[in-house]
């Protein structure tokens, strides 16, 4: 498999919409102004790549979170991007989709820890 590179944006499915939401709500108490949460996901992929001597899983998050709170009528707002990866010698789907969830709870956890 000497220099192969894959490279795919996975759909948001129900798990990671309900990871990100869980992610998210982690952040904030049950107590103190409502608010309303927008994610917007610029970028998001999962790559492999291969050579002759190893092969890589490679997962980038690139998104912007919106906090709109109802009773000052005001918005916060902050970017970030993440990424995670794992080279090994023989790559597993269930790796780069671990990796995938990860990196999106890194970048996440990067963007709201700006607001703090």
């Amino acid at each position: 498999m000497p220099k192969q590179l894959y490279k795919a944006y996975p759909v948001l499915d129900v798990r990671l919409e309900n990871f990100l939401r869980q992610n998210v709500k982690s952040y904030f108490t049950n107590q103190g102004n409502q608010v309303r949460i927008n994610i917007k996901i610029n970028d998001a992929f999962q790559q492999f790549s291969a050579t002759e001597t190893s092969e890589s899983e490679y997962a980038k998050v690139d998104l912007k979170i919106e906090i709109y709170d109802y009773q000052t009528d005001e918005t916060k707002s902050c970017t970030a991007n993440g990424f995670a990866d794992h080279i090994s010698r023989n790559a597993q789907r269930d790796v780069v989709d671990s990796l995938y969830i990860w990196s999106f709870k890194k970048t996440i956890n990067k963007c709201l820890d700006k607001l703090q």
